[in-house]
């Protein structure tokens, strides 16, 4: 138990350390898509950004995608703030305190390695249809990404 509670503790610290440290999420072919399905593929964090899941890359070598695709640069700094801050918003209002029920074993942290192996061109389930389910939660993806 003991073990378990440290486990969780060590990887919400790990992804409280980075996260915020980075706007995401990132275009679905940019070349840091796996963070996308790090914070997708897990019941504490897939929920913290009004975009995800973020839809796989249309394109089949991701460096022939357009720009909007695979970087940030062209956003507007308005759009890049409005995702700092909502991802702020979201981490002072669910994240610490979903973060302590964790901790606590009020609540059960969840891995889908299914999300987190999919690859740059596909969502687990396949056969084209997309997630939009936030893992371990009712919520869905509520806008269009890109």
């Amino acid at each position: 138990m003991l073990l378990r509670v440290l486990e969780i503790f060590l990887l919400i610290t790990g992804i409280i350390v980075h996260v915020p440290q980075v706007t995401a999420p990132f275009p679905p072919c940019s070349p840091l898509y796996r963070l996308n399905k790090l914070i997708e593929g897990n019941n504490w964090s897939s929920d913290m950004n009004r975009f995800y899941p973020v839809k796989p890359c249309p394109y089949k070598n991701p460096s022939r995608a357009p720009g909007r695709l695979r970087t940030f640069s062209a956003h507007t700094a308005s759009f890049l703030l409005d995702h700092i801050l909502s991802e702020t918003n979201w981490f002072l209002r669910k994240g610490i305190p979903r973060g302590i029920k964790m901790l606590t074993g009020q609540e059960k942290f969840l891995i889908n390695h299914n999300i987190i192996d999919e690859g740059i061109h596909e969502h687990y389930g396949g056969r084209g249809r997309l997630r939009t389910r936030h893992f371990g939660r009712k919520s869905r993806k509520l806008d269009k990404y890109y």
